[in-house]
């Protein structure tokens, strides 16, 4: 195999021959349930195999489908419309009356030159934020880089810029970006298989994550990204660059929380494939 395969592979549950020998089965069925020179009962039989062999393979795959529709539903990302609505952490009374609207950007300067905002009109409030997707570079279209994106450069409204419009009540207590990429990663535990969350606990690089990155300028916060550091133990360290402004800040930029969020979408990738590169 070529070496960069080898390299980026994982370990392999079943022996070679195994492997080979339900390609095989599949290719067989497909090419008797397309040939003419078959009776149509084998052709029946075939087709029958194969569709039992899709629906495995549908079952493996669900996971994948649920998740990344949180990163993307083809008009706005509901993984960010949910954490912004957890860094409010409204109580039920005024749930009802709070609107979170999130906008996903084409471009990092289009990102960098909108704003989070909260309106108001009578009892009802708005939140709108802005996001943008940072995916992989992948101009050969082959199988290394992950299909996910690499984070969610986020902007929202910190809690206290949504409490003084909302009003007073009990409110959940402050989150951190921190907070949220650790939602990200339950997300995707809780739809993983039991089979792919069992092997990740055993056999898997665990995720760990440490306290946001704080920036003083929109620009530090701009530039930076999610990162994931392999600590050398077994465990890789995920790390958000964050920018929280006070609500008395300048130039429009009162009431800020900037996060570049993990993608549920990532973590559930990551628990499937790549926490299991490079392990025994």
């Amino acid at each position: 195999m070529p070496s960069n395969v080898l390299n980026m592979d994982l370990p392999a549950e079943m022996t070679m021959e195994q492997a080979h020998r339900l390609i095989a089965n599949s290719s067989v069925n497909f090419m008797v349930a397309n040939s003419p020179n078959n009776t149509a009962f084998r052709q029946m039989e075939a087709v029958k195999q194969l569709r039992t062999q899709m629906n495995v393979t549908g079952r493996i795959l669900a996971p994948f489908d649920i998740v990344s529709a949180l990163d993307f539903d083809g008009q706005t990302s509901p993984w960010v419309t949910t954490a912004q609505e957890s860094i409010i952490g409204a109580p039920a009374e005024l749930q009802n009356k709070l609107t979170v609207k999130t906008e996903v950007m084409d471009n990092i300067l289009d990102l960098g030159d909108h704003k989070p905002f909260v309106e108001k009109d009578g009892d009802m409030v708005t939140v709108q934020t802005y996001t943008k997707f940072d995916y992989p570079l992948n101009p050969i279209d082959n199988s290394e880089p992950y299909v996910s994106t690499n984070m969610l450069s986020t902007k929202m409204k910190r809690q206290s810029a949504v409490t003084k419009e909302l009003g007073p009540g009990h409110y959940n207590s402050p989150i951190t970006c921190k907070d949220l990429n650790q939602m990200a990663f339950q997300i995707a535990s809780t739809a993983a298989s039991t089979v792919a969350m069992a092997r990740y606990q055993q056999k898997g690089h665990q995720l760990t994550f440490a306290d946001d990155e704080m920036k003083s300028t929109g620009s530090g916060w701009l530039s930076g990204a999610l990162t994931f550091e392999d600590q050398g133990d077994g465990t890789v360290k995920v790390t958000s660059p964050a920018l929280v402004t006070s609500l008395d800040a300048w130039f429009g930029f009162d009431g800020m929380h900037y996060c570049k969020l993990l993608s549920p979408f990532r973590a559930l990738e990551y628990i499937y494939t790549d926490s299991l590169r490079h392990v025994s």
